[in-house]
């Protein structure tokens, strides 16, 4: 069992963790302790409302993915991620959830195969020596959100009884 004091943090850091505890007195809150096992303390910070994400995700378009991973058409994910996005604030935010309409707009032309061949393509760059280290780090992000696509296209294609989601035949995820 696993025992983990958790004080609410202050302010987010480049979108990577965000919570209900934005804008509040800290000083009055209690501690929450986790005591359980640690293959359950994501969840737990969830229930909590702390939300801890890869950098470049955006936590307010995990509606729009759920829409994809139950069987939802890629017309009803756009829509929905425009809707999100209209109700965000944060410039960094923003500029990521416009990343993951862009996907979302080539797989609509492209089919849902473009998620696996994109982050395929990006792996190749990040993983190539040439690369500079800044452009390294502009790769990052967009690689998490792809593979958020992958993930979630392949639990749709499950779910509709077809074949999972790859790239080009280089890798199964």
């Amino acid at each position: 069992m696993t025992c983990l004091p958790v004080s609410l943090p202050g302010p987010r850091r480049s979108g990577l963790i965000s919570g209900s505890w934005e804008g509040q007195d800290h000083a009055s809150q209690k501690i929450k302790i986790f005591k359980g096992l640690a293959k359950d303390l994501p969840q737990w910070l969830h229930d909590v409302g702390i939300i801890i994400g890869t950098k470049g995700t955006v936590h307010g378009m995990e509606e729009t993915l759920s829409t994809l991973r139950g069987g939802g058409t890629i017309d009803a994910a756009i829509w929905q991620g425009k809707a999100a996005i209209s109700r965000m604030n944060d410039e960094m935010e923003i500029r990521s959830a416009e990343y993951y309409m862009q996907v979302m707009n080539m797989i609509k032309i492209h089919g849902v195969k473009y998620a696996a061949i994109e982050r395929d393509r990006l792996l190749r760059l990040v993983e190539n020596d040439a690369v500079t280290v800044d452009m390294h780090k502009k790769l990052k992000p967009r690689l998490n959100v792809l593979n958020q696509f992958v993930a979630t296209l392949q639990d749709n294609q499950e779910i509709q009884g077809r074949q999972p989601v790859t790239g080009k035949g280089e890798k199964e995820l």
